[in-house]
């Protein structure tokens, strides 16, 4: 069984999911570990004490919930994936994440993407955009920098446009691990236009670019 991550940032949603997890596997509380954030963020600490943990031979099975991975330091995500990838059928994972746009490459290719009842329908809906952009580019390669749909772009336009992109391709790396290197360039795109002064329509344009190509090479 693949590790979990839930993408909710409503405290009920993720408590009720987590309830009926532990109710379905039938697991007893000293078999549930529940990782909240040090210092406000999940430290690499915690995770080599989860790594202590598994290491130790069990024949129980044992949950770790790891809550707000979002505001894991990238030395604790980049450690939590050996973890993930040595984990076996007695250890399970879910991780909490308030936003999937947080979330590297290199988890989302070994995790199951679950979202709340109200970020599905949101979700659908950014994937059909993207897909959208998607068979444009195919049928127009680089042409496609010229539609109105990708010109003229506003900051929150783009930065929406990037989640839907990054929303499209996490759904993807377990069926084509090509597919990664698109969802990491949206990913770093999207930090730099979130955090930096930087120009919208370049970023969009790289981003169209780079998928373009991408999508050229697979092909």
């Amino acid at each position: 069984m693949l590790p979990i991550a839930f993408i909710s940032a409503d405290k009920k949603e993720i408590e009720s999911f987590v309830d009926s997890y532990i109710k379905s596997n039938k697991l007893r509380s000293h078999q549930v570990f529940h990782i909240q954030p040090s210092d406000k963020e999940i430290s690499i600490d915690q995770i080599r004490m989860i790594k202590k943990i598994t290491s130790f031979t069990h024949s129980e099975k044992l949950l770790f919930i790891i809550y707000d991975f979002h505001r894991a330091s990238i030395e604790a995500q980049n450690a939590s994936l050996k973890i993930l990838e040595e984990k076996t059928s007695k250890t399970h994972f879910i991780l909490i994440y308030e936003n999937e746009s947080a979330m590297i490459p290199t988890i989302a290719s070994r995790v199951k993407l679950i979202h709340d009842k109200k970020q599905e329908g949101v979700n659908l809906k950014k994937q059909e955009e993207a897909k959208k952009i998607l068979q444009l580019i195919e049928t127009k390669g680089m042409a496609i920098l010229g539609e109105n749909a990708v010109t003229g772009i506003k900051k929150d336009e783009a930065i929406n446009f990037i989640d839907s992109v990054i929303t499209y391709f996490h759904k993807e790396p377990l069926k084509n691990y090509a597919h990664i290197p698109i969802l990491k360039r949206a990913i770093q795109l999207r930090g730099l236009l979130t955090y930096n002064n930087i120009n919208t329509q370049l970023v969009i344009d790289n981003l169209l670019i780079f998928i373009t190509k991408q999508i050229k090479i697979e092909s």
